[in-house]
């Protein structure tokens, strides 16, 4: 059984304005077989990284090359695995080798309502006291009131974060752009339901026929659509029914999946 000592050499790193490349080397112990048996196994060994696997250090590149070297002792093999930035032949259509990143913030949204769905309004309780007028000695009794306020306005911070994908694509992305930037998902997407993610795509060019396309998706928890609710006097209803709540399509929806970009 093959065995790997992870990163022997310190390998090199090459930040460059053509692309970064990096090399880390692995050297891979008690081979058996052929001689060029033994360096396919090498090259093959579990545990190495694959063809296509970002950097652990170095974003944006990402395994190109493994290439397999013989040493002085037949069971022994020195591994090189080369990073660099993929270009379009490296990439294919299917969305395979993707970059994805997720980023989370926090924003400020207004509620009307607890986290169990309450209406957020305070009561309270006063005591006073007033005269009998059937009574000839003039004692007073204590009474008891319970008054409550209008629906309060809050505001809260909510997390939302987006989802970015990256990949090199032979052809601007110009027709994607126009067609899906500031749509919204018109079906399950990305485990969320329909209206939840707004899309933005933009992309630059790193060389002839290469283009670094991001897909980038923010997320709301209340969907992207207008949320209108029916209010009296500048005050909702603590009776409001399920129709003075209503959602208004204000973005148009697309079928993210047609984009073809991993699943997450």
């Amino acid at each position: 059984m093959t065995r790997i000592s992870k990163d022997m050499l310190d390998g090199e790193v090459v930040l460059s304005t053509k692309g970064d490349r990096a090399r880390r080397s692995f050297q891979v112990t008690e081979l058996v077989g052929a001689d060029f048996a033994r360096l396919v196994s090498a090259a093959k060994a579990s545990g190495l990284p694959q063809k296509g696997e970002p950097h652990p250090a170095l974003s944006g590149v990402r395994v190109l090359d493994v290439t397999a070297r013989p040493t002085n002792d037949p069971s022994i093999a020195i591994v090189d695995v080369d990073y660099g930035v993929p270009s379009a032949s490296d990439i294919s259509s299917s969305s395979d080798g993707a970059e994805v990143s997720i980023t989370a913030s926090l924003i400020t949204e207004e509620t009307t309502r607890d986290i169990f769905g309450n209406f957020l309004r305070t009561t309270w309780t006063f005591r006073f006291s007033t005269a009998d007028p059937g009574d000839p000695d003039g004692n007073r009794s204590i009474q008891e009131a319970t008054l409550s306020s209008n629906i309060h306005r809050l505001e809260v911070q909510v997390p939302t974060f987006s989802v970015q994908f990256t990949r090199i694509e032979k052809s601007p992305p110009l027709a994607l752009t126009r067609k899906f930037s500031g749509k919204v998902n018109s079906g399950a997407f990305l485990n969320e339901s329909q209206d939840a993610w707004l899309c933005t795509i933009s992309s630059t060019q790193q060389g002839p026929n290469e283009h670094r396309v991001v897909y980038s998706f923010t997320f709301n928890r209340r969907g992207w659509q207008a949320i209108l609710t029916h209010t009296v006097d500048g005050v909702i209803p603590e009776d409001l029914t399920a129709d003075g709540v209503q959602v208004k399509q204000v973005y148009s929806r697309r079928n993210f999946s047609s984009l073809g970009l991993p699943k997450i």
